[in-house]
């Protein structure tokens, strides 16, 4: 049998703190120092591998949570080295090129009508001319899709997770 002493030097401890772990029962009352050694590593062993903490931190979750996101910041900097990714800002300049050239054509699509079919009637251009003009405004009031916009959403969400952009 060892003293408290004793038991607190060859572990690192004070000697109050041995004696709360034996108040406890986490250390035998006559233990000598390699069973003390062993309930007490036991005891960090239990309090390490504890599912919950005592107070509001749950140090498992939280682990989980950050390997979580550690897992999707490696998976899309795999996806964006694997060229699966593409950059929002590209995407953006990309549609806006489009659309432009789609106003631009559904604005001019009249005067092309008329230039290239003469003998269609003034008032069936004038319409064609207002169908698209009325199609733009509606676009131009229109929401995006919403799977289009869940899938934006996705990507705003790969983009903030890790930090770098597209």
């Amino acid at each position: 049998m060892s003293t408290q002493r004793e038991i607190g030097t060859h572990l690192d401890l004070t000697e109050r703190r041995v004696r709360e772990l034996v108040g406890a029962g986490i250390i035998p009352r006559r233990a000598d120092l390699d069973t003390a050694r062993l309930a007490y590593i036991r005891h960090l062993r239990a309090m390490a591998s504890a599912h919950k903490g005592d107070g509001p931190l749950d140090l498992v979750q939280e682990r989980a949570a950050l390997a979580a996101v550690q897992r999707q910041q490696i998976e899309t900097r795999l996806a964006r080295e694997r060229d699966e990714l593409i950059p929002f800002e590209l995407v953006e300049k990309m549609w806006t090129a489009m659309a432009g050239e789609v106003k631009s054509g559904l604005l001019s699509q009249h005067n092309v009508i008329a230039a290239e079919h003469p003998e269609i009637p003034k008032d069936v251009i004038v319409r064609i001319r207002e169908l698209n003009r009325g199609l733009l405004t509606q676009l131009a009031g229109t929401r995006m899709p919403a799977a289009l916009e869940s899938i934006m959403r996705e990507i705003d969400a790969l983009i903030e997770g890790d930090g770098e952009p597209g």
